[in-house]
């Protein structure tokens, strides 16, 4: 019993590091670069295209070929999204296992 209370307050930890580190780290730095690429794609006139009707070249590629900074600053916003999607992918997962481990000692009550 003192082995798996110790796994789950483990699990609580490990959720609690993630969410922390989604919140205070990855967050701030995914929602400034977003902001930043749509202050860049509304000067180039793009972003108010309805989605699914594309016709002709592809706008966004060309700004990416043409502006190497476009190009970086997605590559960042791309970087920081998919470490905040692991995070939560993490917390949902600890949590889960911990919600689990709960509910299979609820037996011995």
């Amino acid at each position: 019993m003192l082995r798996s209370g110790f796994l789950l307050l483990c699990l609580l930890f490990l959720s609690l590091m993630l969410a922390t580190i989604n919140a205070c780290w990855l967050e701030p730095r995914t929602t400034a670069a977003m902001w930043a690429l749509q202050t860049m794609e509304k000067k180039q006139g793009l972003g108010g295209e309805v989605p699914g009707h594309h016709q002709g070249p592809d706008l966004y590629r060309h700004l990416r070929e043409q502006d190497p900074k476009y190009s970086a600053l997605r590559q960042i916003f791309f970087r920081y999204h998919g470490l905040s999607s692991i995070c939560n992918l993490g917390c949902l997962l600890s949590n889960g296992l911990c919600l689990a481990g709960l509910a299979l000692g609820l037996r011995s009550l």
